[in-house]
């Protein structure tokens, strides 16, 4: 598949040469804990700790996408907008409208990279070992049997992340924790439709005006705990029905911005009641 603003530049000769030695991945360590044993945090603590952090060091996840829209909106903060200096996502899929990738382009666009090692997006040249960790966001949709195959056989520096039946069920334990009540229908439907059938199930919450995308990042945490508490797989480790392993893919990306998180969070909130406070709500 020809995707534009994604190409790919093959190494001189030297670089070949060089490739062919084996190098050492490079690694990140989990941003460090406040002094405290407490859950909760407050003003003194954050101050102190800014005072002693050390210097920064940047973590680079590449993320390839199945879906181009959703998945990219829920990563907006972490890919484009350098909200957290800890972590940088680079985000490929199709363009948009193009109708995503399937398992199998995603696959062989990931191949590429492992051969070529260097390669573009939008302009901007990466290197393959400048990447720290790889992840490959796919919905089983009518998929199922092309990503069995797939997962039967070695992916090379990459993790499978697979939601059963899409994506719309992160987006839905970011708020909700109740599928087998709230989405009974998806039982009932048929492998092929059970997709939309989510989209429109979610589209119902909050009063008809659906989930909002933009708004569930901010609930990454409860998220992860609502994707385990139903969390389910078969005998070869496949994601059964309401299931999917986003969970993993957010508790690596916390793992690095754990703090920094806590403090966007809190920035948050303080703005929230700042805005209330000047209109008297």
């Amino acid at each position: 598949m020809d995707i534009k603003n994604f190409t790919y530049s093959k190494p001189d000769k030297a670089t070949r040469e060089e490739n062919l030695i084996p190098t050492q991945k490079k690694t990140f360590q989990k941003s460090p804990p406040p002094p405290r044993e407490s859950s909760i945090v407050n003003n003194s603590e954050i101050v102190n700790y800014s005072k002693e952090e050390p210097q920064l060091t940047q973590s680079l996840f590449f993320v390839l996408s199945g879906g181009e829209i959703r998945e990219r909106t829920y990563l907006q903060e972490l890919e484009k907008k350098g909200t957290f200096k800890r972590l940088r996502i680079i985000f490929l899929s199709s363009l948009p409208k193009m109708g995503g990738l399937t398992p199998t382009m995603m696959n062989a666009q990931w191949g590429k990279i492992l051969k070529d090692k260097n390669f573009t997006i939008n302009g901007t040249p990466y290197k393959f070992e400048d990447i720290d960790k790889t992840f490959f966001l796919t919905d089983v949709d009518h998929y199922e049997k092309e990503l069995r195959n797939l997962i039967s056989q070695p992916t090379l520096q990459a993790e499978w992340i697979i939601s059963n039946p899409d994506f719309e069920i992160w987006l839905y334990y970011s708020f909700y924790n109740n599928p087998e009540s709230d989405l009974a229908d998806l039982k009932k439907s048929s492998a092929s439709k059970r997709s939309s059938l989510l989209k429109t199930l979610n589209g119902q919450f909050n009063h008809g005006g659906g989930i909002d995308t933009r708004k569930a990042f901010e609930n990454i945490q409860l998220a992860i705990q609502h994707s385990k508490n139903h969390y389910k797989e078969d005998s070869v480790h496949f994601p059964e029905l309401y299931s999917t392993q986003m969970h993993q893919f957010a508790e690596e990306v916390l793992n690095v911005i754990e703090y920094e998180f806590k403090l966007w969070e809190k920035n948050k909130k303080d703005k929230i009641k700042q805005f209330m406070k000047r209109n008297r709500i």
